[in-house]
């Protein structure tokens, strides 16, 4: 894709729409969001089902007006559960993002190791687990 308007992947067209319409109604979102979009639907999200996961968390994280920083944190999120890694993002993420960035594969791999399959909690439980664990409440809607 160049500059955010021609997708060079098949498939990849809802996904420009949703930054195109999105970047409409928060100003400069684009800026952040855009190139790592672009990087990332040229590496793992090269496949339909993380292309439409990551579309469907980006229209939840909208409805609940979520900051660019926040829709970065999401897609890196999702680019990382299908096999990027999250330092290579390091220098080329603002502060703020890389920390949300962080504390959510933190909260992951809590998941990961804690709540196994047979574990059952209710979900204000977890709820209030997660909101302990983290600074900053944006990583918890991701």
């Amino acid at each position: 894709m160049s500059s955010h308007g021609t997708p060079s992947n098949p498939g990849s067209e809802p996904l420009y729409q949703w930054l195109a319409a999105y970047d409409a109604s928060v100003d400069d979102a684009a800026e952040l969001c855009g190139p790592i979009l672009d990087e990332l639907l040229t590496g793992s999200l090269k496949q339909p089902a993380p292309r439409a996961e990551l579309l469907d968390l980006l229209r939840l994280l909208e409805e609940l007006l979520a900051d660019p920083g926040t829709m970065a944190c999401a897609m890196l999120f999702i680019g990382v559960q299908h096999g990027e890694t999250a330092q290579e993002w390091r220098s080329k993420l603002p502060g703020e993002t890389h920390r949300q960035l962080q504390e959510l594969l933190r909260l992951k791999q809590f998941e990961s190791e804690n709540l196994g399959a047979g574990t059952e909690r209710s979900a204000e439980g977890l709820r209030r687990l997660l909101l302990a664990l983290v600074r900053d409440v944006r990583v918890v809607l991701i």
